[in-house]
Parts: structure tokens; sequence; C-alpha cells
């Protein structure tokens, strides 16, 4: 083994210098610079251990290129922050270096490590022990990377930074924002996809080409999707997120109590290439709430100004989003309000959805839409069933349980459906 030449390319690494400070890669230096000091098979053998375990413990694929084409795609670099303003063509010759460099450090297998400290003893049963110890994989990468160019992807590299963005915003496309915490990655996003989503044609393909407007350029609208629960708009800005997000749509989900915090979060996206829908769901004020004059502000522009690459899609149950009381009606009706312009405020309270620039409504559906919605949904699960049991299943399904709406079809599909795996389609013949 060239063990110099290895340890000498940390010393050589600029972009990439924050890989030398990684505990996998530590764990490496350490076991190459036991093997230049020609320790004993033993001493050696724990400075392996200690690589593998840290690798074992830190990639899901016990692989070291899978593992370094991550950390190179998810880490902050300089690299990174020059793609972020539009400088960094000038870093490829050094980046595509220092990926050689990574590539062949990458390559050190196993099995070379165990010959050399099997050609240092002579011990029956320390041999017997070294064969044994686990082999780490070196072929598994991470797209944009390919096991044949991995040393050659530069470019690719370049790509992916300006498609997908850098750092924390390419490791994720969906995030959680609030005060205390910022902003935080989500591992696992709810995985609906639009082709789940069996009913609401007209408000999806509304959804769909305002954020293509927006992804493209040209515009978007901020959306207000309102109506009955569980008629599938929270599912449906997720499905759009879902879709899209290998174009550069990333969503941020907001709860209203956090829009007054909206400033900090500007701060973070203002520069960045990608563009984020911030989502807020179930939305409804009290009169008296900050995160109501938060939104307001936000919606029409305030000091600081929303930036071009945020668009704010939000749910809610009702379509005035402030709570009006009778009282307030009364008080203009009969004179008896405490406030001089009662009119003016109460109208103050009904506009805040006219703020959005695009209102799309769901409407509860009639029995015929719910049963085409359940007829779907049995279709993609491949539930072979008599078409007259199953529409009748799901309007008794429907009277006992949650009412008609699309969340309703689902959980009687997803109920019928473990029915039938658990006890055969013997338990619905009647």
């Amino acid at each position: 083994m060239e063990v110099k030449k290895f340890l000498n390319y940390f010393s050589a690494l600029c972009i990439f210098k924050e890989l030398t400070q990684d505990p996998v890669i530590q764990a490496l230096k350490a076991l190459l610079k036991a093997i230049e000091r020609k320790e004993k098979s033993p001493k050696i053998m724990a400075f392996y251990n200690e690589y593998a375990y840290q690798l074992l413990e830190k990639d899901p694929y016990f692989s070291i290129t899978h593992y370094m084409t991550t950390k190179m795609l998810y880490e902050e670099t300089p690299f990174t922050k020059r793609v972020e303003t539009g400088s960094a063509e000038e870093f490829l010759p050094t980046v595509a270096f220092e990926l050689e460099l990574l590539y062949e450090m990458s390559q050190i297998e196993a099995r070379q490590i165990k010959d050399f400290m099997l050609s240092h003893t002579e011990d029956t049963t320390l041999k017997q022990m070294i064969e044994k110890l686990m082999e780490w994989d070196k072929k598994k990468v991470i797209e944009p990377f390919k096991e044949e160019n991995f040393k050659n992807a530069a470019k690719d590299l370049l790509v992916f930074y300006k498609e997908r963005g850098t750092g924390y915003f390419a490791r994720y496309y969906a995030f959680t924002w609030d005060r205390q915490n910022g902003l935080q990655g989500v591992e696992n996003p709810d995985p609906i996809t639009l082709d789940d989503l069996a009913a609401y044609e007209s408000q999806k393909q509304e959804v769909i080409q305002n954020t293509e407007m927006f992804l493209k350029g040209y515009g978007g609208n901020n959306l207000l999707l309102y109506g009955a629960r569980g008629t599938g708009k929270s599912s449906l800005v997720k499905a759009i997120v879902n879709a899209y997000h290998t174009k550069g749509i990333k969503l941020i989900e907001v709860s209203k109590e956090n829009l007054v915090s909206f400033d900090k979060l500007i701060q973070l996206l203002q520069n960045k290439k990608q563009k984020f829908i911030l989502f807020v769901d179930d939305l409804a004020f009290e009169d008296s709430e900050d995160s109501y004059t938060a939104l307001k502000t936000i919606l029409e522009g305030g000091i600081c100004a929303k930036p071009s690459n945020l668009i704010i899609y939000a749910t809610s149950n009702r379509r005035h989003l402030v709570k009006e009381k009778l009282s307030d009606r009364a008080g203009i009706l009969n004179g008896g309000s405490d406030e001089v312009h009662a009119k003016d405020v109460m109208e103050e309270k009904l506009s805040l959805a006219d703020r959005f620039g695009k209102t799309i409504s769901f409407s509860s559906p009639n029995q015929n839409q719910y049963l085409e919605i359940v007829r779907k949904l049995a279709k993609a699960k491949q539930i072979d069933l008599d078409e007259e049991l199953l529409e009748r299943k799901a309007i008794q399904w429907e009277m006992l349980n949650n009412g008609r709406s699309g969340r309703s079809a689902k959980q009687f599909i997803l109920d019928l459906e473990g029915s039938l795996k658990l006890e055969g389609s013997s338990a619905f013949s009647k």
C-alpha cells in the first residue's frame, strides 16, 4: 500500500478540507498512520475496527464512496458558497483535482489492509481473527455521482448545486420553521402523489398551473385553499411538492403562531436560487392574534418584503379567516359597538382572505362523487370486490364514521384493504 501518498492527500485538500475533520475520515487517517508506523497487527486491527465501526454507524450502505459523496453533496464548502453567488466555475479545476484525490482514497480496500496485517504476523489465531474482520464496500455511490466517473464529476457537482441547492437545502426538500429551532429538515415527507388524489380535478389543475407559473418565473399567486374538512386541501399541497421538488420547488411548513418570525426566515431564503412554498395549514385567527397582523403584512408586503422566490399556500376550513362574532354585526346594526368605525373593522376582518391572489374552494362531495373517489381508490389498491358490495360498504362507513369526504373514503379503503388481507374476502360477503 502507498500509505505515504494517501496521507499526503489529506494535506492537499482545500475545497473539501472539512472532510478531514469528519470522524469517519479521521478514523481512516489514523488507520493509515498506524500502518505507516508499522505498528503490530493487533494494534492495526484496533484502528481497522474503529474505522469500520465509524463507517458502519454513519453510512447505511457501509460504503466509503457512498459516505464521501454524500458528504460532498450536502456539506457547506467554499465551493458551495461560490455557487450561491454565481462565481463557481473558476474553482472547477481545484474541485476536479480534489475529487480525484478523494476517489483514490475511497478505493482503499479492506482486503489490502487485511493482507498487510496477515503478512506481518505469524500467530495462527490472530490470522484467523483478521480473516473474519468486516469488509466495507467501496462501490456504492449517490447520484449524481456514478462509480465510474466519481473522479470526473466536478461539473456534475456544480449542476447538482445549481438545481437542488447547497448544504441543508440540497439534503431536504421539505422543512418546518419555528422561532425557537429555526429551519428543520423533514427526513421522511408524506409520500402522497397527485395520482393518489382521486377527486377535485379542476382544483388540482389550478394549483398545478399556479405552481408551474411560479417555478418558471411567470408569476404565480399566493393561494388560499378553503373548504370542508377531509377534502384533500393539505394533501394536494404536499403532493405538488413531491411532484416538483426535483425541479427546484421546496416546501416550508409554518404554523400561524410562527408567522411573526417571518423576517428571520426571509434572511435564509432571499439569496437562494430555489423556489419555496410557504405552507400554512388549517388557518383561522382570533381578531387579537399577532400572527393575523403578520400574515397581512406578508401578503401585502411590509418593510421586509416577501422575496420573489417564495409563494404562500394556505389551507382553511373557513372562507373568512378571522373569526367574526355575532356581537360584531349587532354592534354595527344597533350602534352599540365601542369601535368608532365598527363597520370598517368588520370589513377588515372579512378581507384577509382577499389578500391571497387566488382562492380555490373544496366542497364536500355528494354521494355520487364520494363513491367515485371510493372506486378510484379501490382500483389503485387493486381491491377486487363486487362494485355493488363495495359501494354499499362505503355508504355504511360514511354514515357510521366521519361523513362523506375524500379523507373518509381513504379511511374506508384503508380499513377494507386491511380487513380483506386479515380475514379474507369472505369477511365482506354480506
